[in-house]
């Protein structure tokens, strides 16, 4: 008789829309992308999708049966809208509650890449207020990339691999040599002495890469003392988003994105909480194509406009309940 499989479920954070947006949407206040929801449930996991103006108890709820958390990238605005301070503190509270878990993973990509590298040496207000005022992320020129992802030198050898490479093998090093990772991004840290002898005191720095005006940045991060990952690059994109013709789509692409995510639900699969609320499944939500997302987030838009958002399908949230639009 085979092996029971264990259900393992991860909690996505939504993203906050954007002031303008939100004006014209009314009670709609964050999204997922899909293509986010799909790359977790290509490696056999579902999704709980964690609206990030819940309360706390809804939150804590939640994260008490989920194996553990991604955060999406996505732009949001830094100056303007009272959600960006509110997503901040929910981050923080995700954050710390993983920290206290014996063996709570988290995943976190471009715009939560950021924030990921930032909380472990301030506090919410203190990156609020810095990533807000540009004092504690730097501007980069990553947008519409596909790049190699260059390995620190610490970390050329698989034999000696951290978890991030688990699904790979020496052999496999290789693949990364070629223009199979993919950067949209205009903020990162730029990988001075200083800043990566600073981040080394908490996580390895896997990858650095180079932006357009040839600046090296942090690229791949894994934390010392929990299962912590977070890319600049887009692994999800190669697999589900079809708007930028910059994105790569070939074999060694797509391998290191199945590899990636195979290995966070590897490490989920670790965590020992049980689903019991299936209600809280991303299932439960209305998905939106292109051309329906207009209605959510524009319901008076003309009927000749076009949404040019790189995102083929997403899922909306409101702000009362989480519900979804």
């Amino acid at each position: 008789m085979s092996k029971k499989f264990k259900q393992t479920t991860i909690g996505i954070l939504t993203v906050p829309l954007s002031k303008s947006k939100k004006k014209k949407a009314d009670v709609v206040s964050s999204y997922i992308p899909d293509s986010y929801v799909k790359w977790i449930e290509s490696s056999g996991a579902r999704v709980v999708p964690i609206p990030f103006n819940w309360t706390e108890k809804k939150i804590r709820n939640a994260l008490d049966q989920v194996n553990g958390v991604l955060f999406p990238g996505g732009d949001v605005d830094r100056t303007k809208n009272d959600d960006f301070k509110e997503y901040i503190d929910t981050f923080k509270y995700i954050f710390n509650y993983a920290k206290r878990r014996k063996h709570f993973p988290l995943w976190a990509t471009c715009l939560g890449f950021e924030f990921l590298v930032l909380m472990p040496n301030y506090t919410a207000k203190q990156i609020f207020e810095g990533y807000r005022d540009g004092t504690l992320i730097d501007t980069v020129r990553g947008r519409h990339q596909a790049v190699p992802l260059e390995l620190t030198n610490k970390n050329k050898s698989f034999l000696a691999s951290r978890k991030f490479f688990n699904r790979f093998t020496p052999a496999d090093g290789k693949w990364f040599k070629n223009d199979a990772i993919y950067m949209n991004h205009g903020y990162g840290f730029i990988a001075t002495e200083e800043r990566v002898k600073e981040l080394e005191k908490y996580m390895h720095v896997l990858s650095t890469n180079t932006d357009l005006n040839h600046i090296e940045y942090v690229s791949t991060v894994e934390f010392k003392k929990h299962p912590f990952f977070g890319t600049q690059w887009h692994p999800e994109k190669v697999q589900f988003e079809w708007q930028d013709d910059s994105i790569p789509h070939d074999d060694v692409a797509q391998f290191i994105s199945k590899k990636v995510s195979q290995m966070f639900v590897d490490q989920a699969q670790k965590n020992p909480h049980v689903l019991k609320d299936d209600s809280l499944l991303i299932y439960h939500y209305n998905l939106h194509g292109r051309q329906a997302v207009l209605d959510v987030i524009d319901p008076r838009h003309a009927k000749d406009k076009k949404n040019h958002s790189v995102f083929e399908q997403s899922y909306y949230f409101k702000r009362a309940d989480g519900s979804s639009h």
